[in-house]
């Protein structure tokens, strides 16, 4: 809601009236200067929270869903690069943010071709590579935040946990495609498809499997990253390699 303000001595806002200047005090202690004439009005706008639904209420994804987690988490109705929640949507190797043709060692992004599986970002011990000791995936490598924008992201694996442990999940299928279905504790429902992956130039176990990053690495293998699997007998979470193209749900 808009309003206009005429007495800016009752907020932040000083006005010098002779010298007709507006000097803005921010919380950081700087003061920013403006002429009066420059200002027709000020007006604030309230910031308006995401609505977020249980289920998707229209078809015009993505949707945030709520499903009461504990965290407040808020997932996503569909996956990158889908238009509906039983798309498949795209395929991402860990820490990129495009598609391509080939998922292997050769073409990975953080590994140096030169020095066989040398890599060099996500590293946290010399013998794997270049150690930088970041352990999550930054907001520049991260599918969901660089496609959709943030402050949308992947789910880190403390997510991932908590979708698995506080949902109920059942192995179903949406428009005759399979997946896994979520329940949270409110009622709210996603739906995953179980879209494979992509190893090399093919992709496997589509419509038996979903795999789905995760925006941490696996500290134990760093080759690794964490990811959420699940198939006709549950979900769990485990890692595989950075390199296979994985689906992405967003988060935020």
């Amino acid at each position: 809601m808009k309003r206009k303000l005429f007495i800016l001595a009752s907020m932040l806002f000083t006005l010098t009236v002779g010298a007709q200047t507006v000097n803005v005090h921010l919380k950081n202690g700087t003061v920013v200067t403006y002429q009066a004439s420059e200002f027709d009005y000020i007006d604030f706008t309230a910031s308006q929270s995401p609505v977020a639904y249980t289920t998707c209420p229209d078809n015009n994804h993505p949707h945030l869903i709520d499903l009461g987690l504990p965290s407040g988490t808020l997932w996503a109705c569909c996956n990158v690069g889908a238009h509906a929640p039983e798309e498949y949507g795209g395929y991402f190797a860990w820490g990129e943010t495009t598609e391509k043709s080939m998922y292997d060692w050769s073409t990975y992004k953080w590994r140096d071709a030169s020095k066989n599986l040398n890599l060099t970002k996500y590293n946290t011990d010399s013998s794997y590579g270049i150690v930088d000791g970041k352990t999550t995936l930054e907001p520049s490598d991260d599918a969901a935040t660089a496609n959709w924008g943030a402050p949308w992201h992947m789910p880190s694996l403390t997510q991932i946990k908590e979708l698995h442990v506080k949902c109920t999940s059942t192995w179903t299928s949406v428009n005759g495609v399979i997946g896994q279905k979520f329940v949270g504790p409110n009622g709210g429902t996603v739906f995953l498809p179980a879209a494979g992956y992509r190893w090399g130039s093919e992709l496997y176990y589509a419509g038996s499997y979903g795999y789905y990053w995760s925006s941490t690495l696996y500290e134990s293998s760093l080759y690794n990253a964490y990811n959420l699997f699940f198939h006709s007998g549950g979900a769990y979470w485990r890692s595989d390699y950075r390199y296979d193209g994985q689906s992405v749900r967003p988060v935020r």
